[in-house]
Parts: structure tokens; sequence; C-alpha cells
């Protein structure tokens, strides 16, 4: 992780993406978003680099794409880091 990056705790996730406590839940048990740790209490806390994550899930979603597509098309063989890539050009 950078210096340049924050730590954001699960409220924070959700009040800058608009989804639920259940919907991060099931991204990060499909695998789509990773915590980076979880502290004492369980309290979860996640990269800067979460928000544009959740983001463009959300946005592939509306477009159709279901969870599942969306975790093999754009989450396998690094290419959502290639689109990030992309995204900074």
């Amino acid at each position: 992780m950078s210096p340049s990056q924050q730590y954001l705790k699960t409220k924070d996730v959700l009040q800058a993406t608009g989804i639920s406590h259940q919907v991060l839940y099931r991204y990060i048990t499909m695998g789509l978003v990773e915590e980076l740790k979880t502290q004492e209490g369980g309290n979860r806390v996640f990269s800067s680099e979460t928000i544009p994550v959740i983001q463009l899930i959300k946005k592939l979603n509306q477009s159709g794409y279901t969870l599942r597509d969306i975790k093999d098309i754009f989450f396998k063989e690094g290419r959502l880091e290639k689109l990030k890539e992309r995204g900074q050009s």
C-alpha cells in the first residue's frame, strides 16, 4: 500500500459508494472486494482503492452483468488491474 492511500472503515466505504452492508458482505464473500484486515471487535478495514472497484461493480451490474459474470470476466487474469491502468492514462 502506498503512503498516499488511506485506510477506510466499513461505514466510510458504505457512505462513499451508497451500497448496503449486505451488498458489501456479498462482494467480500464472492471475492470481488477484499478487506485489508479485520480489527479487534470485527471492524473491517479497506484500502481507498476499494471505492472505485465498488463503483465499477455497481456500473457493470446496472448494465446487466451478474455478479458472477463480473467476477468471471473482470476479476480473473488481472483484467481489473488493466482497466484501472487505462483509467489513469
